[in-house]
């Protein structure tokens, strides 16, 4: 789960049936700015077809620093904080790898984990190109059946 600012939770499981990109990030990295500039630009070309982005800082002092990067990256997407011992079990890693960020998991319209950054991240899944090519293709495998 993630809040935001605002006081909203919003729960992974509400994005069922689209395809969904987890960005962990620090709000003052800019490959974490310059990842969720991407997303937003995909956002907007993809989201109409059922892409959903969602930025999660987890952090200390989280919290007021995501009101600075909303208004200097004005996401189209929602932006939170969650805690960053949930955060680590979420991507499956170890208390003690070194975790770079930005961290990206890949989600299908099946909620099903389709890439992910390893602890080192992957400049891969910070490409453009790379990451509308992978949306684009979950995308076309359409939405689960009820």
């Amino acid at each position: 789960m993630i809040v935001e600012p605002s006081g909203k939770q919003t729960r992974l499981s509400s994005f069922k049936g689209k395809v969904v990109v987890m960005e962990f990030l620090d709000t003052m990295c800019p490959h974490c700015q310059h990842a969720s500039l991407m997303l937003t630009m995909l956002h907007q070309q993809l989201g109409p077809r059922g892409f959903q982005p969602i930025g999660i800082a987890a952090y200390n002092n989280a919290p007021p620093q995501v009101l600075g990067f909303l208004k200097q990256f004005s996401p189209s997407y929602p932006v939170g904080v969650s805690d960053n011992d949930t955060v680590i079990k979420f991507l499956g890693f170890s208390p003690d790898d070194r975790v770079m960020v930005p961290q990206i998991a890949v989600i299908d319209r099946k909620g099903v984990i389709r890439a992910q950054s390893p602890p080192m991240s992957d400049r891969n899944l910070q490409d453009q190109d790379y990451m509308r090519t992978l949306i684009d293709a979950l995308l076309k495998e359409g939405a689960p059946s009820k």
